[in-house]
This record gives C-alpha cells, structure tokens and sequence, in this order.
C-alpha cells in the first residue's frame, strides 16, 4: 500500500511518526541537512509488516541524484538503508530484467 508519495519537509515525517521508527526518521532527516540546497522526492510503501522509503536527493548545483533506500518493520529499531546513484540503480534494474524468471515446479 502506497503510504506517501511527494516532495517532502521534515515536517511531512514528523506526521508519520507513529509509522516510522524514530532511528529511521532520524537518518531521512540528516540525508535532508546534509544537503540544504537538495530536492527530494519520497515515496513510503507500507508491505506489512515492512515499511520501505524511497528517497531521491536531486542536487542541482553539484549536478547529481541520489537514491536512498530504508526499509524497516514495525517491530525494534533496526533497519536496512541502501544508497545508489541513478546510475547504479538503473544498471542494477537492467541486469534484474535480464535474469530468466525460473518457475518452481
């Protein structure tokens, strides 16, 4: 289920603090400090009981973007975090798209 899907502020999590965990929303909001001058553009999928964000920085005085990647669930505070390049994600979805689905017999 989609959650959350736009441009946010560090208020838009402050809104969904029932949903992530604080450590989660303490990592989005120093990627957001970090980088000021950045655009970023989130999306929060709720796959019970996991919870992924999908967090794009788009800087466009240095000239990059980054993906980042959290995923959790609701139970502790342990979660995974990823960040790739738009580069290295889509190389990482064409090389996805050429593995052979194999169907289980």
């Amino acid at each position: 289920m989609l959650i959350y899907e736009y441009q946010p502020t560090i208020q838009t999590f402050s809104l969904l603090e029932p949903l992530l965990p604080g450590c989660v929303r303490e990592r989005i909001k120093a990627i957001m400090d970090a980088a000021p001058e950045a655009i970023f553009f989130c999306k929060i999928e709720d796959l019970n009981p996991s919870i992924r964000v999908y967090l794009l920085e788009h800087d466009p005085v240095d000239d990059y973007t980054e993906c980042h990647l959290l995923s959790c669930d609701r139970i502790g505070q342990d979660y995974e975090y990823l960040s790739l390049s738009v580069e290295q994600a889509r190389s990482v979805e064409r090389f996805a798209a050429q593995i052979p689905v194999i169907s289980r017999s």
